[in-house]
């Protein structure tokens, strides 16, 4: 039997799987800096963070910046009068209306949250992680955000308790480091819990759940979460993030192929240049979107050759349902910007290798037989009415089910 001291250590270290601090470099400067911080809080015997009241529910937003923002303020017309908008107000985009702060792993954000108490209560919990054998990681950064993670936690605790009985706490992503501690710390003080989904589902990054009720976009989520995660209670309710019209006409038709980041395989690339020569051939101009990140780490060698034969090189630093136009076709390997195209009644193709993993939305795209799927398997609603479906969801959520 588990103690409570190894279950929680193993919370803790399992809520660091997905984040954005698995990108960042691991300085040992960096972890110095949150190790100054956690020491500093041995002196301080009191919480610092002030929450305004929680009662009338609260919404998580792992990630308040650019597009996340955007579906986050798409998201927080549909909630109920009085539930809290919770983020890192550091980090969050200033068009992002908070009702609270809550620090990201961070050590500028982490200082407001960081007490003796909770100190003590990390170190502990890394002592067992560490005579369990459970580590992921050794150096000094793997280090500070176990310990920042953990009282992360304990304050999580303290925040929930606000939450009036009979509400919600309701995530843009659950399994998101900065999320799942207030998700998690929810489920134990018996407060209903969902999570949004903010792209296409895989067993990698959505399972499993820790909220115990899912908002998924269309059928073919649904039916994901069903088969992996038959717990869960599921909502489809659409993407609120997304104009509800189709794209408008274009002038003239485009091919737009979607870079992610992705290592292509021979027979990928041919796909894709064998599309390009079939637009070159007929005028359509080709545009190559890749990833915003690739402006300061560059792009994949086997994506040389066909940004060498794009009309534009473009970076993807707007989303692509807002740019499409009906008479392109998207095309891409692993990008989830095809189900922005599919959103907006724009055909998306997926050249991807059999062998290669997709998550849930794109392997379906990717095996769909000519018309078999509509644009409503993937997207059942969008902006105002994903918005009121959301609501709906959240007052069946709040009459109905319990945790």
């Amino acid at each position: 039997m588990v103690d409570d001291a190894a279950r929680r250590a193993r919370q803790v270290e399992d809520s660091l799987t997905i984040g954005d601090h698995n990108d960042l470099d691991r300085r040992p400067l960096r972890a110095l800096q949150g190790f100054a911080v956690l020491a500093g809080g041995v002196f301080r015997r009191h919480q610092r963070m002030s929450l305004p009241s929680l009662k009338g529910g609260l919404f998580v937003v792992a990630n308040p910046v650019a597009h996340g923002a955007r579906l986050a303020a798409a998201v927080s017309a549909a909630l109920p009068a009085g539930m809290t908008v919770m983020a890192d107000a550091r980090l969050s985009d200033s068009s992002l209306a908070l009702g609270a702060s809550f620090p990201s792993l961070a050590p500028a954000s982490m200082f407001g949250v960081v007490t003796a108490a909770r100190v003590r209560e990390a170190l502990r919990l890394r002592r067992r992680l560490r005579r369990s054998g459970m580590r992921r990681g050794r150096d000094m950064f793997d280090v500070y955000l176990f310990l920042a993670q953990a009282v992360r936690f304990a304050a999580a605790r303290d925040a929930v308790a606000g939450v009036g009985i009979g509400r919600v706490v309701i995530a843009d992503f659950d399994r998101a480091a900065y999320a799942a501690p207030i998700v998690i710390a929810a489920n134990e003080a018996a407060i209903r819990t969902a999570s949004l989904v903010h792209g296409s589902p895989s067993a990698r990054t959505y399972l499993p759940l820790y909220a115990a009720a899912v908002l998924p976009w269309g059928r073919v989520q649904a039916d994901w979460f069903a088969v992996h995660s038959p717990s869960t209670v599921v909502h489809p309710v659409g993407r609120p993030d997304v104009d509800d019209v189709d794209a408008p006409v274009g002038e003239s038709p485009r091919l737009i192929v979607c870079h992610s980041r992705e290592e292509l395989s021979e027979h990928e690339q041919h796909a894709i240049l064998s599309r390009i020569e079939s637009a070159a051939t007929v005028g359509e101009r080709v545009i190559v979107r890749l990833h915003p990140i690739s402006a300061s780490v560059g792009i994949e060698a086997s994506w040389t050759r066909i940004t060498a034969r794009a009309d534009d090189v473009t970076l993807g630093t707007e989303p692509l349902h807002e740019i499409v136009r009906r008479g392109d076709t998207v095309v891409v390997v692993s990008s989830t910007a095809a189900l922005d195209a599919v959103a907006r009644g724009v055909h998306a193709v997926v050249v991807a290798d059999g062998g290669r993993a997709l998550p849930a939305d794109l392997a379906a795209l990717a095996h769909a037989d000519g018309g078999v799927l509509t644009r409503d398997d993937f997207v059942v609603a969008r902006g105002v009415t994903a918005q009121q479906r959301i609501a709906d969801a959240l007052a069946a959520m709040t009459s109905t089910e319990r945790p």
